[in-house]
């Protein structure tokens, strides 16, 4: 079987199994199970395949058909145009998430170009924090997730993207992980924020492959949320920003949690998609 058959072959496969996105799929199964680069995908499109690389796509494609997430299946997932390490400890990154990034980073250059200290709730692959740091050379942040083997995958990742000595992660539940240090600049952070009874309506592929505690918010959805603005005061600089992702319809519940707990609402980001994605409170004089 050539590359460009067991290209077709899989990309049938993933269709009849109804997976979205199939032809992208096949094509990220193929190349990596074959090993091959996009050019030589193409160069080599009649090229023959050994029937071990042949048994090593299709193993892997029949874990697609069933629902597995590409990024589960190869290890790994590009954010903010870079390459990540997930494992089943850690939420698998999402193109939403980069809408908190840049929004981030705009108010991040705002504040000026300066050694900023900047702290990541949940932290997970470590993406949120480590896609920061890459852009802004002078800061410095922690990242805190209570699951362990998460905190350990974000510290692989900091390391391949060069920003292990600047960045420091911590097992611990929220704030608890951080006591003693002196408050941030910049608090971001992508929690649990799916109520509990929309859990099993999600996606197969969120749903069984991503980790429960990355997922779910309580009751409401907005337990994390009411824990975290409870005590982020203590944590923020006089002048400093904290920046959340939230839940499609979760903003007007979120701007009353944030008045409650008085700090100020000072503006909020939409994604690709139009939804609104992250919200950002400030902590100072207005």
């Amino acid at each position: 079987m050539t590359v460009d058959e067991i290209l077709l072959k899989t990309r049938a496969l993933l269709q009849a199994a109804g997976v979205e996105n199939a032809a992208l799929d096949a094509r990220l199964l193929v190349r990596e199970g074959a090993s091959l680069s996009d050019a030589e995908m193409i160069a080599g499109a009649q090229t023959p395949l050994s029937r071990e690389v042949i048994d090593k796509i299709e193993k892997m494609s029949a874990r697609r058909a069933v629902g597995e997430p590409v990024s589960r299946i190869l290890g790994g997932r590009e954010f903010w145009g870079l390459a990540f390490k997930v494992t089943p400890d850690t939420l698998d990154p999402r193109p939403d998430t980069e809408t908190l990034v840049a929004a981030a980073l705009k108010r991040a250059r705002e504040m000026g170009d300066k050694a900023l200290r900047i702290l990541d709730l949940g932290t997970g692959s470590g993406c949120v924090l480590i896609s920061l740091l890459s852009e802004l050379p002078h800061a410095t942040g922690i990242g805190v997730d209570i699951n362990a083997g998460a905190v350990a995958v974000s510290c692989e990742n900091a390391l391949a993207h060069g920003v292990a000595g600047r960045a420091d992660f911590k097992v611990g539940s929220w704030f608890e992980a951080i006591r003693g240090e002196a408050p941030f600049d910049l608090v971001v952070s992508n929690p649990p924020y799916i109520p509990r009874a929309n859990i099993e309506s999600l996606a197969v592929d969120v749903k069984n492959h991503d980790p429960i505690l990355a997922l779910s918010g309580g009751e409401t959805g907005l337990e994390a949320y009411k824990i975290i603005l409870k005590d982020l005061k203590k944590h923020l600089v006089c002048g400093g920003y904290a920046l959340f992702e939230i839940g499609k319809g979760q903003e007007k519940d979120l701007a009353r949690l944030v008045e409650d707990s008085a700090l100020t609402l000072c503006d909020s980001y939409a994604d690709l998609g139009g939804i609104l994605r992250v919200v950002e409170m400030y902590y100072g004089e207005n």
